[in-house]
């Protein structure tokens, strides 16, 4: 099987899964994240916008700001992807892909604050008290961190524009496989959460 075919199927088992189930393990998945000491130890969350068929984060999100995190939401422009900070999810509009996404008015995250927190702590992993987390979207996982995404590139290169954040990869337990077929240029994520 290549690397086509294997999204393609990973996508459509995906979609199997009944839409209550979906709900019930992103709440899960959710409990699990606010439970964590990674979440305890961050300022700065970037998060994403679930599609149909994604592990829903709008609970995160909600409780991530009454905490007073900043969260920040991605948003596609041309063959980038950028993330935009947002104080409450009515921020959101539907963007490209038929995503939600930021809308104009939000601010856009600003290299200066991640410049200084990877001055101020050299492995971010560890136990920085201002740990910036990516809760990261995909296709199918593996249990040693390996991801496949949607086949654009927007997360692997955002990664490597900001090698130092905590990368947790988030997935329903359906979307774990033994492989991802995996390349050198595709970034492994230091964990990831299921349900």
């Amino acid at each position: 099987m290549d690397k086509k075919e294997f999204r393609k199927n990973a996508l459509a088992q995906r979609k199997k899964i009944p839409k209550d189930v979906k709900n019930q393990k992103s709440q899960k998945i959710v409990k699990k994240i606010v439970e964590s000491k990674e979440y305890a130890l961050s300022d700065i969350i970037f998060a994403y916008a679930a599609l149909e068929d994604e592990v829903n984060l709008d609970e995160l999100i909600t409780k991530a700001l009454s905490d007073g995190k900043s969260v920040y939401l991605p948003k596609v422009e041309e063959d980038s992807m950028q993330f935009f900070k947002i104080k409450s999810l009515d921020d959101l509009e539907k963007g490209t892909f038929n995503v939600r996404e930021p809308k104009a008015i939000c601010k856009a995250f600003d290299d200066r604050i991640y410049d200084l927190i990877s001055c101020q702590e050299t492995d971010l992993n560890k136990s920085s008290k201002h740990q910036i987390i990516t809760y990261t979207p995909g296709v199918a996982f593996t249990r040693k961190g390996d991801r496949m995404g949607y086949g654009k590139g927007y997360y692997d290169r955002f990664f490597e524009k900001y090698p130092n954040l905590l990368k947790i990869g988030i997935a329903f337990e359906e979307q774990i496989y033994p492989t991802t077929y995996s390349q050198e240029y595709d970034v492994v994520l230091d964990e990831v959460i299921t349900a």
